[in-house]
C-alpha cells in the first residue's frame, strides 16, 4: 500500500449487503487491504501497485480457476510429448524382444544346453504353459545360466554359440531400447496419463462455467473451446497408445513364460538387462582367455623347441662322448663294418652286450631331427660366411685402394684417416663458400647504397 494512503473505512451497520467474498488468491493478502480494495470507491490512481494488482483480480471471474486453466495450457504439450516418448520406448522395447530371431535361439540354446545336463530329463523338451510363449524362451532359464556356478555357465554358453553359432554374439544389438525401457516404472506412467485425464476434465469445467461468465470471459472462453478441442484429440491419441503399451508389455511378459501378476514388467527388462550384461562379459572373459591360451601354447612352442638345446647338450655330453669312444675302441672293428653287420643280422661279430651298449648309444629321434637341422644350417651359415668373406675381402682391397689413390701407404696412412681428412676437407670447404657468399651480399649492398649516396648528393647540388 502507498505512504500516506487513507486506513480502510469502517464497516456501516444497516447499509448495503456486503460484496461477495474475495477470489482464493486475495487470501495471501492481509484482511484490510481485502476490505478497503472491495469497498473503495475514490480515485484508483491514489491506491499502491499492491491494491491496484488485487482489484485487477476481482474483475476476472474465478481467477484462479483460470490460473489454473493457463497453466495446464502451458505444460500440456510438454506432458504429451514426454509421455508419449516413453511409451514409444516401451514399444520399442517390447517389438525388439519378441521379433528378435537371435535370441530367441540363444534361448533354445539355454534349453537344450540346460536338457542335456539333466540326466533323466536328457533330450525332452520343456512344455509350454501359456500360448504366445517362444520354444525354450523362459525367463527362469535366463537366471539359471546367471547364478548356476557363478560365471562358468555362461562362459559355457557362449563358447558355444560363439564356436557354432558366432553371428549370435552380437544379439544385444537389436535391442537398443531395452536398457533405458528398463528403467520406466509403469506406475508412474499411470500417474501421469491419469495426472493429464485429471487437466482435461478441469479444462472441460472451466469451459462449462466461462460460458455463462458474460463478456469478461468471452475471449478466454472462445481460445480455451479451441485449446480443449486439440487437447481432447491429443488425449484420445495417448490413452490409445497407453492402451496398447499396456497390452504389449503383458505380452512380452507371458512371451517369456511368467504372468504379469506375479512377475511385473519391470522385473522383466531388469532381468533381461543383466542376461545381456552377464553375457557380453563372459565373452570378453572368454576372448581374453583365448588369448592367454594362444600365448601360452605359443610359449610351451618355443620350449619344446628349446628342448633342443639340451638335445645337443647330451649329444656332446663329455661322459657320453667318452663312454662312445670306449666302446669303439674295444670293439677293435671299423665303423663301417659293424654297421654292415647289424645290416645282416650278423651275431658273430657282434656280441649282446655290444649290440645292447649301440642301442643305449644309438642318437633317438628327435637327436636325429635335431642333428639334420644343425647340418642344415650349418650348410646355410657356410655359404653366408663364404658371401661376406668374399665381400670382406673386397671392401679391404678398395680400402687399400683409396689410401693408393690419395698417395699414401696403407700400412703409415689408414682408411679412416684418409676419409676423416677428407671430411674435414669439405667441411671447411663449405663453410668458407657460404662466407664467400656472405661478403659478396655485403659488397653488393654497400655498392648499392654509395650508388643512391651518389645519385642523391648529385641532385642536391643541381639544385
Amino acid at each position: 500500500m502507498r505512504r500516506g494512503a487513507p486506513p480502510p473505512p469502517p464497516f456501516r451497520s444497516g447499509g448495503p449487503p456486503p460484496p461477495p467474498p474475495p477470489p482464493p488468491m486475495l487470501r495471501r493478502a492481509p484482511p484490510w487491504h481485502c476490505l478497503f480494495v472491495m469497498n473503495y470507491s475514490g480515485d484508483k490512481a491514489t491506491l499502491g501497485n499492491c491494491e491496484q494488482y488485487f482489484l485487477e483480480l476481482m474483475k476476472v471471474p474465478r481467477v484462479e480457476s483460470k490460473l489454473r486453466v493457463f497453466s495446464l495450457k502451458v505444460h500440456f504439450g510438454t506432458q504429451i510429448s514426454e509421455l508419449k516418448q516413453r511409451l514409444d520406448l516401451l514399444n520399442s522395447a517390447c517389438d525388439e524382444l519378441r521379433s528378435s530371431q537371435k535370441l530367441k535361439e540363444i534361448m533354445k540354446r539355454i534349453d537344450y544346453l540346460g536338457n542335456t545336463h539333466q540326466g533323466p530329463a536328457r533330450g525332452k523338451t520343456i512344455a509350454l504353459r501359456s500360448p504366445g510363449v517362444a520354444v525354450g524362451f523362459k525367463l527362469k532359464n535366463l537366471l539359471k545360466v546367471g547364478h548356476t556356478r557363478g560365471a562358468s555357465s555362461m562362459q559355457h554358453l557362449c563358447k558355444d554359440l560363439a564356436s557354432k553359432e558366432s553371428d549370435l554374439m552380437d544379439f544385444h544389438k537389436d535391442h537398443e531400447s531395452l536398457e533405458s525401457a528398463s528403467k520406466i516404472q509403469l506406475k508412474s506412467l499411470d500417474e501421469d496419463m491419469q495426472a493429464i485425464i485429471k487437466g482435461l476434465n478441469i479444462l472441460n469445467q472451466e469451459l462449462t462455467a466461462s460460458e455463462s461468465d458474460g463478456p469478461a470471459s468471452k475471449v478466454f472462453h472462445k481460445l480455451l473451446k479451441e485449446f480443449v478441442s486439440i487437447a481432447e484429440t491429443e488425449v484420445a491419441s495417448v490413452s490409445s497408445l497407453y492402451s496398447v503399451v499396456g497390452e504389449n508389455v503383458d505380452a512380452l511378459v507371458y512371451y517369456v513364460g511368467e504372468n504379469p501378476i506375479h512377475c511385473p514388467f519391470e522385473q522383466v527388462t531388469a532381468d533381461l538387462v543383466n542376461f545381456v550384461r552377464l553375457f557380453k562379459k563372459a565373452h570378453e572373459e572368454n576372448i581374453k582367455q583365448a588369448e592367454l591360451e594362444k600365448k601360452e601354447a605359443a610359449k610351451d612352442k618355443k620350449v619344446k623347441n628349446g628342448k633342443g638345446l639340451s638335445l645337443t647338450r647330451k649329444v656332446i655330453d663329455p661322459d657320453r662322448a667318452d663312454n662312445l669312444e670306449i666302446m669303439l675302441w674295444r670293439v677293435k672293428m671299423p665303423l663301417p663294418d659293424m654297421m654292415a653287420a647289424v645290416q645282416a643280422m650278423d651275431d658273430t661279430v657282434l656280441d649282446i652286450d655290444q649290440i645292447e651298449k649301440f642301442i643305449r648309444f644309438c642318437p633317438t629321434k628327435e637327436e636325429m631331427e635335431l642333428l639334420n637341422r644343425l647340418k642344415n644350417f650349418m650348410r646355410i651359415a657356410e655359404t653366408e660366411v663364404e658371401a661376406i668373406s668374399r665381400l670382406y675381402t673386397e671392401t679391404g682391397r678398395n680400402a687399400d685402394a683409396l689410401a693408393h689413390y690419395f698417395g699414401e701407404d696403407p700400412s703409415r696412412y689408414p682408411f679412416e684417416q684418409v676419409t676423416g681428412t677428407l671430411a674435414k676437407f669439405i667441411s671447411l670447404w663449405k663453410k668458407t663458400h657460404e662466407e664467400n657468399v656472405e661478403q659478396a651480399e655485403l659488397e653488393k649492398m654497400g655498392a648499392a647504397k654509395e650508388a643512391r649516396m651518389k645519385k642523391a648528393k648529385e641532385q642536391f647540388g643541381s639544385h
